[in-house]
């Protein structure tokens, strides 16, 4: 299938950031994509209580990536053109509706009705509304999840979009 003009630069675009970040993250991104757990998610040979664990605590950090990516919208100075190095190569000084369009559509997404995701998961690894309550949390998501080390929180509430953007 051959992609449009517009849709392929898109892309393009999408995947030089995604390059860019990995390089900044260096022996973070080894260390994360290495991991045995995400080895054993991508060979499929994960345990079913590790995966079980694993979306009770992904599912608890979902209202402070509402927070964050609501903070990340109403905060969008600008349509920002990156270089192949990522770097801000020009900018528009005020943000304008096509600035937030891609960020309120990804939010609609996740947050949207169709979004059933977990609750299609829980249902199907058994997973009930007991279990996921009484799950204490990994010392990863108290750490995330701590008003006052909330990384996420923290980034939304400071109204600086260059700390927010990804």
């Amino acid at each position: 299938m051959q992609r449009g003009g517009e849709t392929e630069n898109a892309l393009c675009k999408i995947v030089a950031h995604s390059q860019c970040l990995q390089e900044e993250a260096g022996a973070q991104w080894m260390k994360i994509v290495s991991h045995p757990f995400t080895d054993a998610l991508a060979n499929g040979s994960i345990n079913k209580d590790a995966i079980k664990f694993y979306l009770i605590q992904d599912h608890r950090f979902l209202d402070n990536f509402v927070i964050l990516l609501s903070s990340m919208i109403s905060h969008a100075p600008t349509l920002q053109v990156r270089s192949s190095k990522g770097q801000v190569s020009s900018m528009v000084t005020h943000a304008t509706t096509q600035d937030r369009i891609p960020g309120c559509q990804f939010l609609a997404m996740i947050t949207g009705k169709e979004n059933t995701y977990f609750e299609r998961s829980f249902e199907a690894l058994g997973v009930g509304e007991k279990q996921r309550c009484e799950t204490p949390n990994s010392s990863a998501t108290n750490g995330f999840m701590d008003v006052e080390q909330n990384l996420m929180l923290q980034t939304a509430r400071s109204g600086r979009y260059e700390e927010v953007e990804l």
